[in-house]
């Protein structure tokens, strides 16, 4: 998967360590019935655990937070809300799948 751009950024201090929360839009592949493989930009979330003596001023810079994007492995899909698809479904139904 290639990651296209990051729509989110975040570090969380949580107990099991500190973690990067990645949001992001990420090409995947698709295998369509009718047409065969194609690539589609899809929104995905990740958490990155991150070692005790990682310097977490780094992540200021967006470079940094797309190398580390770039080093995931498993992406979580974001499922779109009924609004997110109806706003931008041209036939106004919601997980119709002429339109998505």
């Amino acid at each position: 998967m290639t990651v296209l751009a990051i729509t989110g950024f975040e570090i969380l201090v949580e107990d099991a360590g500190t973690y990067a929360y990645i949001s992001a839009d990420v090409d995947v592949v698709v295998d369509t019935y009718y047409d065969g493989y194609h690539t589609v930009p899809t929104a995905c979330e990740a958490k990155v655990l991150l070692a005790d003596d990682t310097d977490l001023d780094q992540f200021r810079h967006e470079a940094e937070q797309m190398e580390l994007a770039e080093d995931v492995s498993l992406w979580d899909y974001v499922d779109p809300s009924d609004d997110e698809i109806m706003e931008n479904n041209p036939c106004g139904v919601p997980w119709h799948d002429g339109c998505r």
